[in-house]
Formats: structure tokens, sequence, C-alpha cells
């Protein structure tokens, strides 16, 4: 779903949400493929344009947990520039928290709460930052 027409392209929702919040910007241009393939006033109007999306997910996700956000530029499936914007959280197990999100994409499962914020969600699905009493 398109979230908004960027000055470079197009805010999207992640079809999958695999973390709550992912989302793309899609290069206006699907014939560019590299980041570098834009001169240097499209490249920076790019990244700056992905950096307000992450900064838009982080105001929408500040309070359910996010950690951070982070960002990546690959093109290793698709022929057409794109960002992607992860949020990571506090409430994510352990042992995939060092881990990239591509990672975990690839993994059996995405990420879910744990059982004991499963148990603390609001009605958007995330986690509310309650602390449980028992």
């Amino acid at each position: 779903m398109v979230m908004a027409r960027m000055r470079s392209g197009f805010a999207v929702i992640g079809d999958t949400q695999h973390l709550p919040g992912y989302s793309l910007l899609l290069c206006e241009d699907a014939s560019v493929n590299h980041l570098t393939d834009l001169d240097r006033h499209r490249r920076v109007e790019f990244l700056l344009d992905l950096s307000l999306i992450g900064e838009a997910v982080a105001l929408a996700c500040r309070k359910k947990g996010l950690r951070r956000v982070n960002y990546e530029v690959l093109g290793n499936s698709m022929a057409w520039l794109h960002g992607h914007v992860h949020a990571r959280y506090d409430w994510e197990p352990p042992e995939r928290v060092g881990r990239p999100v591509g990672a975990i994409r690839c993994s059996s499962a995405a990420i879910r709460p744990t059982p004991t914020a499963t148990a603390r969600m609001d009605s958007s699905g995330l986690p509310s930052r309650r602390r449980s009493t028992g």
C-alpha cells in the first residue's frame, strides 16, 4: 500500500510485516538499478526521503517498544532501486536482537513478541510499554 508520494519515489508499507512498521521507498524511476545510478542531487533526495520514512516509523512506534530504526539499500533480488526501513524493538527475543532483519526473514517464522509481551498487546497489535505485575 502506498503511504505517500515522496520527492524521489513512493513510500510503501511492506507486504509482509516481519516486524511491525516495515516500510520501503521505491525509486520513482523503475529503470534505476543502483543508488550510484542517480546524480548527486537525486541520490541525496532518495536518502533523505528514506530517512524521513524512518522518522515517521519511529514516531509511530516509539511508545511500542521501539529500540531503533535500521535502513538497507540492497537490490539483490529486485533490479529497481529501493530502500528498506526496519523498526527494531526491545521486546524481540534476545537471540535475534543482533541479527539483521534479512536473516530473520529467512528463518522459519517472523519474529513474534514473547508470551509476556503478547499479554501486553494493545489494540494495534504492538506491545504496550506497560509492565505486567505478575
